[in-house]
């Protein structure tokens, strides 16, 4: 099955999801809030994952663009509705009560989850969040968090 990552904000896609973006198993990332800084970035970023970038208007474009998915093919992956932005519980809530039978991946970028564990490549992580998303860098110089561990739960 191939995914389909619901990123809040550009950057929550390597810091959750590097696993999955290095082994090629998503065809897309929705960025639902972005500015056009950071939409450069993501571009970046589907440049060396191989996805196809889908910058969406908000709450109102990722509602639009969920009645375009066939759910018997692809599979979602949300934020966490644990983590501490509430733009990640935003998404999370919208997405899982428009489709309640699509199969649901949720990830950390809090790294507080219970499903956290050690990331398998911190030294790519790490790689592809500088070569990505420089202007964020001060977020993982310090807080080794966003590179060294990684979390993931499928729902069912």
């Amino acid at each position: 099955m191939k995914w389909i990552v619901i990123a809040p904000h550009p950057d929550d896609e390597v810091i959750g999801c590097h696993t999955m973006l290095s082994a090629r198993d998503v065809i897309e990332v929705w960025y639902v809030w972005w500015d056009t800084d950071r939409q450069k970035e993501a571009l970046k970023c589907s440049d060396l994952f191989l996805f196809r970038p889908v910058f969406l208007s908000g709450v109102e474009g990722l509602l639009e663009r969920l009645k375009t998915i066939d759910v018997s093919i692809v599979g979602l992956v949300l934020p966490s509705p644990g983590d501490d932005h509430y733009q990640h519980k935003q998404a999370y809530y919208i997405v899982s009560a428009c489709l309640p039978m699509v199969r649901i991946r949720v990830y950390s970028t809090g790294m507080k989850e219970w499903f956290v564990r050690k990331a398998s490549d911190s030294t790519g992580k790490r790689c592809a969040l500088d070569c990505c998303y420089p202007s964020q860098a001060s977020l993982w110089k310090y807080d080794y968090r966003y590179f060294m561990f990684e979390g993931m739960v499928e729902l069912t």
